[in-house]
């Protein structure tokens, strides 16, 4: 009960800390970075920038230095000792894709940047922290990196009628907001000990709790309540599942990248007992403690991790943000990707009637594969109805009235039924959703959201999911639904997840 009242209280006070904080929407500096990250960083003035005679000699090394790293991470995925192999549980967890000529600029563009900044973050905290609060405008001036601006414009029709799959031009004043590919938004500063990427510390100096432990105190403390939850509050598997799918839709994760898609690089050896010694550079394995709920008594001591990818593609001077590769828009662009359709104007589904596109670039459980495919049959059905109305319509036009009515049906849910789930009605009635359209609304996704109330729900993910046959509610351990897919019946599995339930309330009681 006392480890109880601490969290909560902390809990509260950093509630209470960021209530009191004025932040914007979505800044290009963080006036009040000391008071958001708790430790405060003494320097001796706030007007020292960074002293560097030739901007553009540095900016010429930094180049090559992305260069060179680009090349020697993408070796590795030629070595399939570096790579997660097929019959690992986490095989395609961490995947990446390949790299379009486009995209590849941009990585390199970005590493350019989170090189240039460390640099000069070796130099001096203070001056680096002063350069990316806007301290420093002559600096600023100065370093152009023109050398790795990469701008790529685009032309849109506006009269064309249908939204694009990959985002661009959806907004006709500002055509890459909302574009897949861009920096998640920050409202909140990113906590780094140099300001730039080495990991925050504690004012004693030593490193901070281990994040999984935290979690699994929270967990344990919120079980050993045995508080009786109503049956309003109960939400289920399939509630999780969803609202991972809304996630994959607007955020996905974009792993850091070599030229070549992979499975995933390898950081653990393959029964989880420890690091390998194959540990790809692209990698932050997790370590595990004995006394994980969870891992603990399988003695799994390290986790496969891939961090998400950094987005700077234009070199700004600015704090690091992590890179989408999905739209923002809740247009199930997961889903629909750049369109993979028949001859009829069909979704090309794959398992679980799961489109193609989705099947190949997501995680993939059994699960999200039978929630996926829920949409993709409700789009073919709507062909197959469309298509009796007569034969005076185009191919494209068919696929889109139907993509429209499959994402109608989509955002209904999240807006009318999801979302009250999660918050409870009495917050809920708060929120205006006014469905104007406005092109002043900068479309991006908060980081808060991927880092907080997006995983948020896990910690009380049962151990077992459910598998109905028949009469019979089979349970089996969640990591055999990575395996065999083909094996299981998606109906069946279906079925299941909304056999098991998962007690939370609602979620803003659980977050106070």
């Amino acid at each position: 009960m006392q480890r109880l009242f601490v969290i909560f209280t902390l809990a509260s006070c950093i509630v209470a800390l960021f209530d009191d904080l004025h932040l914007p929407d979505n800044p290009v500096y963080y006036k009040e970075y000391h008071r958001q990250c708790g430790v405060p960083l003494k320097c001796a003035s706030d007007w020292r920038c960074p002293n560097v005679y030739n901007w553009k000699h540095l900016e010429l090394w930094a180049q090559q230095e992305a260069i060179n790293r680009f090349e020697w991470e993408s070796s590795f995925q030629n070595n399939p000792c570096y790579l997660v192999s097929e019959k690992e549980y986490d095989f395609n967890l961490f995947f990446t894709n390949a790299l379009d000529f486009d995209d590849e600029i941009g990585v390199k563009n970005t590493l350019t940047t989170d090189i240039l900044l460390q640099h000069l973050a070796s130099q001096g905290k203070c001056t680096v922290r002063n350069l990316l609060e806007g301290y420093c405008p002559n600096v600023n001036r100065s370093l152009s990196l023109d050398k790795c601006q990469h701008r790529k414009a685009y032309d849109c029709d506006p009269n064309y009628p249908y939204r694009t799959y990959n985002g661009v031009c959806n907004n006709l004043r500002h055509t890459t907001w909302g574009q897949s590919g861009n920096p998640l938004k920050l409202e909140m500063a990113p906590c780094f000990d140099d300001f730039v990427s080495k990991h925050r510390m504690s004012t004693s100096g030593r490193s901070l709790p281990n994040n999984r432990n935290i979690i699994s105190d929270i967990q344990r403390a919120k079980n050993s309540q045995g508080t009786v939850v109503p049956p309003t509050a109960i939400f289920n598997i399939f509630g999780l599942i969803f609202s991972e799918f809304v996630t994959s839709d607007m955020v996905g994760r974009a792993m850091k990248r070599t030229r070549n898609a992979t499975s995933g690089f390898r950081g653990c050896r393959a029964d989880g007992s420890d690091v390998s010694l194959f540990r790809a550079p692209l990698t932050e394995p997790l370590h595990i403690f004995n006394i994980d709920p969870n891992y603990g008594p399988k003695n799994v001591k390290c986790l496969n991790f891939s961090p998400i990818e950094n987005a700077n593609d234009q070199c700004d001077i600015r704090y690091p943000s992590k890179r989408s590769i999905a739209t923002s828009y809740l247009d199930m662009s997961s889903t629909y990707g750049e369109g993979k359709y028949d001859s009829t104007g069909k979704l090309v589904t794959s398992f679980c009637e799961a489109s193609s596109t989705f099947g190949q670039s997501h995680v993939i459980t059994i699960q999200f594969l039978a929630v996926a495919g829920l949409f993709s049959q409700l789009h073919n059905y709507c062909i197959d109805r469309v298509s009796l109305c007569g034969q005076g319509q185009s191919k494209e036009d068919m696929i889109e009235k139907c993509r429209s009515l499959t994402i109608g049906v989509y955002q209904r849910i999240v807006y009318e039924e999801l979302l009250l789930a999660l918050f409870g009605e009495e917050f809920y009635s708060q929120c205006n959703f006014d469905c104007e359209y406005d092109e002043g609304l900068e479309s991006s996704i908060s980081s808060t959201y991927t880092n907080a109330l997006g995983r948020f729900q896990h910690i009380w993910m049962p151990e077992n999911f459910t598998l109905v046959e028949g009469n019979d509610r089979i349970q089996k351990s969640v990591p055999e639904f990575f395996l065999n897919l083909e094996t299981y019946d998606c109906s069946m599995v279906l079925e299941g997840t909304f056999d098991d339930p998962i007690r939370i309330q609602t979620l803003s009681e659980s977050v106070n």
